[in-house]
């Protein structure tokens, strides 16, 4: 049988922001010897479809972002078409 072993990552949420300048968090990363962290309530909208790609970039490709959690999904982003593009090209690879 198979089995993963515990895995635990420290939850940070961002709104507006990059997270190499979020205040202390690569310093409490740091100190708590941890790499792998989760922007597990996230927001740093951009006004074009290339800019919300680059935000997203940023988040998950600092450090070791394992979990990104796009906050208010239901309410902003399912209407937003220029954030759904943005989103789609980030996840296809093409930023």
């Amino acid at each position: 049988m198979a089995r993963n072993k515990p895995v635990c990552h420290a939850g940070w949420s961002f709104y507006s922001m990059d997270p190499s300048s979020a205040g202390s968090l690569s310093d409490e990363l740091k100190t708590a010897g941890l790499s792998q962290w989760a922007a597990s309530e996230w927001l740093w909208p951009g006004q074009t479809s290339d800019e919300w790609c680059e935000h997203l970039r940023k988040t998950y490709s600092f450090k070791d972002c394992r979990l990104l959690v796009i906050y208010n999904w239901e309410f902003m982003i399912d209407r937003d078409v220029i954030a759904q593009k943005g989103i789609r090209k980030f996840l296809s690879g093409s930023s």
